[in-house]
């Protein structure tokens, strides 16, 4: 049968879709003031007084246009009678569903009107599509990692592929490895080294290859986890059928933050990306893999770069949670950067350029602003600003002074930090300090403050000054200090 055949079968036979239906209409006309017109194959009503909008399909190359088509004629539909989201019902009739199948499903997720799907059958009847597609993940990186470490080079291309058959053995197949290798830092004992990168899977998912696995699931209930540290333990009780292989001379749990630790401080290099599942496909550079890896973290320093029109609504917003998430436990800066965004015109913004630096070690951030004697040691950020007017702004968030007494270096070294020197350094090597660091900037007395420009015919012209003491008067107060500081560190670095 034809397209319009079937259309004139269901327009009479409604019932064979539902006998709830009455039909007022075929090729009911949509009116478009700002675009083509429309015609609704089959336009009827239901007993609950919904207006029924039906649209045939007959082949495979006119399914592909049926969601696009019925978005259209809803959206004229509603216009046109000043219809509720709650009185509009859709239904999609097709010969063909391979290629309607995916898009339909997702509509019926991401839409308020109701959607349903038909397949017409040789013998003029009609099947409801209810199977769901399974829930598509995005792309969400576990935090927890695993680093295998290597005496030499030679045992990791040994153990690799044992390794790789082992993690794929326990059904995770969506995952990266970063090959790291380490040279001159004689503190480190393996200098070779596999870092585990795995997409995040489903709680099911994950209890199903545990159960698998012939893991006792009574362990679940005993420790009541729930979200996040759900997650985060059945990952970990996966990971143990991975390290009981012993494909390694030495293994880690790793996170972000100690992971960008060991690249910022420790003299880790990335020499290599090894690729599997959907990440196979993924053809941006190995830079890339390991940003994502540390938490937006990219080069040799704690840095956060991006830029974006805001006419991508959603790649704007998520820029915006992409630094909340990189400033997350910083809690000052954090602070001070949503102070500052709650003050731009957001409604008139054009684009937007983030770029945020040094965050998350105060301590080391003094000693090496000491060392090198460079303000750009420093925690920083840089906000740049147009607007649809044409007009700029730019804007600096930096460190400031509250004026606070500074408690004795020893305090922030020794007491805060159970009176062990070995333990801040440890807790500084893996990164474990930044969990610190808002308690540290408090006993510093530091804090955030920010200065905005605006760019006119002669250049810059500052618009607001910071409100709180610049850093300067915190380093001259307290130069003493900091010099005691950075003599510890040096006498505890020494190699």
């Amino acid at each position: 049968m034809k397209e319009t055949e079937i259309r004139d079968y269901l327009a009479h036979n409604l019932y064979v879709i539902s006998n709830e239906l009455i039909l007022i209409d075929t090729e009911y006309k949509l009116n478009n003031k700002i675009g083509t017109d429309g015609f609704i194959d089959i336009l009827a009503r239901d007993i609950y007084d919904n207006y029924v909008i039906i649209e045939v399909k007959r082949s495979k190359q006119s399914s592909r246009s049926a969601i696009h088509e019925i978005m259209k004629y809803a959206s004229l539909l509603k216009s046109e009678l000043r219809l509720k989201d709650s009185e509009i019902r859709v239904v999609i009739v097709s010969t063909e569903w391979a290629e309607l199948y995916t898009p339909f499903c997702k509509c019926k997720d991401k839409i308020d009107w109701i959607i349903e799907g038909y397949k017409f059958n040789n013998d003029k009847t009609c099947v409801q599509i209810t199977e769901e597609t399974s829930e598509e993940l995005e792309r969400q990186l576990s935090r927890n990692q695993l680093v295998f470490l290597y005496n030499s080079e030679k045992e990791l291309k040994f153990y690799k592929n044992k390794l790789l058959r082992v993690i794929q053995e326990n059904e995770l197949q969506d995952f990266f490895l970063l090959e790291l290798k380490n040279e001159g830092n004689k503190k480190v004992v393996y200098p070779f080294a596999l870092t585990l990168v795995l997409q995040r899977c489903t709680e099911i998912d994950y209890i199903s290859i545990l159960i698998r696995r012939e893991w006792d699931e009574e362990e679940l209930f005993e420790y009541g986890y729930e979200g996040e540290e759900l997650l985060v333990f059945l990952e970990e009780c996966i990971y143990k059928y991975i390290i009981d292989s012993n494909f390694f001379n030495d293994v880690e749990i790793c996170y972000p933050e100690k992971l960008g630790s060991m690249i910022a401080q420790q003299g880790w290099k990335l020499t290599d990306v090894h690729k599997y599942g959907y990440f196979i496909h993924e053809n941006r550079d190995n830079e890339w893999f390991l940003r994502k890896s540390i938490g937006l973290e990219e080069g040799n320093k704690f840095v956060f770069s991006d830029i974006c029109d805001t006419k991508f609504k959603l790649k704007f917003s998520e820029m915006i949670n992409n630094v909340n998430e990189f400033l997350y436990q910083k809690d000052d800066m954090w602070d001070e950067f949503n102070k500052m965004w709650e003050s731009i015109k957001t409604e008139t913004l054009l684009r937007a350029a983030i770029q945020i630096y040094n965050s998350g070690n105060i301590i080391q951030n003094l000693i090496m602003f000491e060392i090198n004697g460079e303000i750009r040691e420093l925690p920083y950020a840089d906000i740049f600003l147009e607007y649809q007017d044409g007009s700029m702004e730019k804007i600096e968030l930096l460190l400031a002074y509250s004026e606070n007494e500074i408690k004795p270096y020893c305090y922030i070294l020794d007491t805060l930090l159970k009176g062990n020197g070995i333990v801040y350094m440890q807790m500084l090597w893996s990164g474990d300090i930044t969990y610190y660091n808002t308690e540290i900037m408090k006993n510093l007395g530091l804090t955030y403050d920010w200065k905005k420009y605006k760019y006119n015919e002669s250049g810059w012209k500052m618009q607001r000054d910071l409100k709180k003491c610049k850093f300067s008067k915190f380093y001259k107060n307290h130069l003493s200090n900091i010099e005691k500081m950075t003599q510890w560190y040096l006498t505890h670095t020494i190699n």
